[in-house]
């Protein structure tokens, strides 16, 4: 399948016509040894499957903006508790290189959408919002162009991608329900209080 940058964002970016986010966000806090044959070890990790994606290239930069529905958002401030455990560890002095890494993958696994969009060690970030006095619940990345890696179906194991996506469709499937389940036992002890209080 040959898809350029632009059909490969297109692909991730944005919302569908359901208005729920097309992409799953995943962060990850890496650690190595420089020179040796140890396996890069994961520290911490975060993914998110509500957060909105927006891909810009600007030259030899990419900007990502990641949305979330609001500013307390669990994963939001996790994935900025990690960026800056990041560069606290890269001021250690223990002998270990550190890294993180973002990864975006389409919600829908189509055959015309497999695609993929990694992005390592962000210059820059920024918590931001997109309207003036709006929340401030957009974390935005600046990426040297070189960090950024456009992956399409033939360059990656799609059958491990179905897997995620199945995963966090799951994980959405539940989610919504908890809330439902939450908002009607509100609902029913609210109106015991009001029959309480008829009395």
């Amino acid at each position: 399948m040959d898809m350029n940058v632009n059909e490969m964002i297109s692909a991730i970016c944005g919302k569908d016509e359901d208005g729920q986010s097309k992409t799953i966000t995943g962060c990850y806090l890496y650690s190595f040894v420089p020179g040796s044959e140890e396996e890069h070890k994961e520290i911490n990790s975060c993914t998110s499957h509500i957060a909105t994606v927006d891909i810009f290239p600007y030259g030899d930069k990419v900007q990502v903006d990641i949305t979330f529905t609001n500013e307390a958002d669990v994963d939001l401030n996790k994935m900025c508790q990690m960026l800056d455990k990041c560069r606290q560890l890269q001021r250690s002095d223990d002998g270990r290189n550190y890294y993180i890494m973002f990864n975006f993958l389409p919600m829908n696994m189509g055959e015309t959408n497999a695609v993929a969009i990694e992005g390592v060690m962000p210059m820059i970030h920024c918590l931001t919002a997109l309207i003036p006095q709006g929340q401030i619940s957009t974390l935005r990345l600046l990426f040297e162009g070189e960090y950024m890696n456009f992956y399409c179906a033939d360059e990656i194991d799609a059958g491990v991608m179905d897997r995620e996506v199945d995963f966090e469709l799951r994980k959405r499937s539940d989610a919504i329900d908890h809330y439902k389940k939450k908002r009607q036992e509100k609902e029913e002890y609210l109106q015991k209080i009001e029959d309480l209080t008829k009395r």
